[in-house]
């Protein structure tokens, strides 16, 4: 929506006083600013979906968000040279990748996100679970998928686990 807001608005209010060449330059300047929104917004989601979760990161996958921060913040500087850099863009480009470095899993486990992000982990198991009637089993249902979908050692346990017992009933 916002990335076609530049030409909604030039379209809406070009009138029949304003030369044609005019309005020609106003059409692409607004697609042009549209299409940069377009480009930063895509380069943020990059590092958005690189860096909001509670996975454990390898260091490629660090290296990429590394990669993915940079190029955003080169087309935000590039696109938008009068504007300033916010606390927010400065937390993102100096200290993201070295916390992560750090603790080697995504801000999820980290930061203020990390209570959105286990809200609506715990809403989205609790629609899982949700036909469980005992309250307490419920609630238990909930903590041991959490505690095993978020906790790096014990996925890995499980996962090996599950891989053992596939390969017994294979033979």
């Amino acid at each position: 929506m916002l990335t076609s807001m530049p030409k909604q608005q030039v379209e809406k209010h070009i009138t029949d006083d304003i030369p044609l060449a005019a309005q020609e330059r106003l059409r692409r300047q607004a697609a042009t600013t549209g299409h940069n929104f377009k480009e930063v917004f895509l380069k943020f989601a990059d590092a958005h979906r690189g860096m909001n979760h509670s996975n454990q990161m390898t260091t490629g996958d660090i290296c990429r968000l590394d990669v993915c921060i940079k190029e955003f913040m080169r087309s935000y500087r590039e696109m938008f040279p009068s504007q300033n850099v916010t606390p927010k863009l400065h937390l993102l480009e100096c200290h993201v990748v070295p916390q992560i470095s750090r603790f080697r899993v995504g801000l999820g486990m980290l930061n203020e996100q990390g209570g959105e992000l286990l809200h609506t982990e715990l809403n989205r198991t609790g629609r899982i679970v949700h036909g469980i009637r005992d309250d307490l089993q419920k609630l238990l249902s909930i903590m041991k998928r959490h505690h095993t979908s978020t906790t790096p050692e014990i996925r890995a346990s499980v996962l090996k686990t599950c891989k053992r017992k596939s390969k017994k009933g294979e033979e």
